[in-house]
């Protein structure tokens, strides 16, 4: 064993342990597990990375659809996939851990972008299914909206599994 796989083992369980936090955050509190936020003049609305967001009356109704469904899960089982390598010596659960949170990640960003009715989030915010302003971020008096801290540490979980899964020997 190299010297490096100790410094790759600990970056592969924070990746992986910190990809899991970043979709279960959201369900211990939603204001700093969100992958999505809007703040309105009343009141904010948080969203999951499975979709569901925190105005909503109904726990499991999914605005993202088919992606809130499938991107998760990805994500969740390419962060277990990270940490398989704890466990037994291959290189590849790594990198195959790193590329299924990629795509879980890709494909929130896809669900988010072809949501068709903002308004049912909160009312008021139809504006945004209009050309003129990007769903990702940004702000149009009185709303602000963005991606949030849970999409961020999911980022973050990311580049340590990738980084993890380079210096792996």
């Amino acid at each position: 064993m190299a010297k490096n796989s100790g410094t790759a083992k600990i970056l592969l369980v924070l990746g992986g342990l910190l990809g899991l936090f970043s979709i279960l955050a959201y369900f211990i509190e939603p204001t700093f597990g969100a992958w999505w936020q809007v703040d309105g003049p009343f009141f904010n609305s948080h969203m999951s990375a499975f979709g569901t967001y925190s105005t909503s009356d109904d726990i499991l109704e999914s605005i993202l659809g088919f992606y809130g469904i499938l991107g998760p899960i990805l994500f969740i089982v390419g962060s277990i996939c990270v940490l398989v390598p704890l466990f037994k010596d291959s290189k590849a659960y790594g990198f195959l851990g790193s590329f299924l949170m990629i795509g879980g990640v890709a494909l929130f960003l896809v669900g988010l972008g072809s949501i068709e009715d903002y308004e049912s989030i909160l009312s008021g915010l139809s504006f945004l299914t209009g050309e003129e302003y990007v769903v990702f971020f940004g702000s149009a008096d009185p709303w602000s909206w963005g991606l949030w801290i849970g999409f961020f540490m999911a980022v973050i979980a990311i580049i340590l599994s990738i980084i993890g899964s380079v210096i792996y020997d």
